[in-house]
């Protein structure tokens, strides 16, 4: 019900914001990606802005507070990528085309996911994750020495 919903809010050339992955992510990972908003955008022929949200795991918000050291304000980074169109191969048959734009949808959320990514080295990388992580208070990235293996 819902999908029928954003068909008609998008044919009306109206603006949507949807989630592809349906849910809150309890890993910060990238989870299953569902077909309804890949469908709905193939369908309409809808232009897609992908924006990617860093960030919002270490809030108090987040689902994931067990990996993470929670933070007040964190600092949030938002990456928009340019503006993508999906087409609908009208040959193959109504279960294939959705699962079609599903495909696309995920391909397209992978890239978005890479793009976002801070160019960073080795060690920069290191100790982002050192200092994101929930360690004891007495780490400090400054004192120690990390030996890589």
């Amino acid at each position: 019900m819902a999908i029928n919903k954003v068909i008609t809010l998008l044919n009306a050339g109206k603006t949507v914001a949807i989630f592809p992955e349906d849910r809150i992510s309890k890993t910060g990972a990238l989870m299953k990606v569902y077909a309804g908003a890949a469908f709905a955008a193939t369908r309409t022929e809808a232009t897609i802005i992908p924006v990617h949200i860093d960030g919002a795991h270490l809030t108090y918000f987040s689902r994931v507070k067990q990996l993470y050291r929670r933070r007040l304000f964190p600092k949030n980074r938002l990456t928009i990528l340019p503006p993508e169109k999906f087409t609908e191969n009208t040959a193959l048959p109504v279960r294939e085309r959705r699962q079609d734009a599903k495909d696309k949808m995920h391909r397209l959320m992978m890239e978005m996911s890479v793009a976002a990514r801070p160019r960073l080295n080795l060690c920069e990388n290191l100790l982002t994750a050192i200092k994101n992580l929930s360690l004891p208070n007495y780490w400090d990235t400054n004192r120690h020495v990390v030996l890589l293996s």
